[in-house]
């Protein structure tokens, strides 16, 4: 995508940085139990086997989100941009405030 094209993120508000860093160290089969919707925002980001049952099951819970963020080798702002939705969703869902 050419620079023009990438979208602008907000920075940070206090505590998300936290958020991100537990998201992070947290197995993908964590997350997709934690964090409702997480499995569309992540099948939309190019983790397209975790739409198939067996592969999520065979494959979620052996890695954490950082080790697939780097096995898919997101470029930088795609990673952001997906931790940002999923920080976002998790403390929606925890009943916390919107990380942005």
């Amino acid at each position: 995508m050419p620079e023009d094209d990438r979208p602008t993120l907000a920075p940070l508000r206090p505590g998300a940085q936290q958020r991100l860093r537990t998201l992070l160290a947290m197995r993908v089969s964590e997350v997709l139990d934690a964090v409702p919707g997480s499995l569309e925002v992540l099948r939309d980001h190019g983790f397209t086997p975790l739409a198939q049952p067996a592969m999520r099951r065979m494959l979620a819970p052996t890695v954490t989100l950082e080790q697939a963020i780097r096995l898919r080798a997101l470029p930088d702002w795609r990673r952001e941009a997906l931790l940002r939705r999923l920080a976002e969703m998790d403390a929606v869902a925890a009943g916390g405030a919107v990380c942005r």
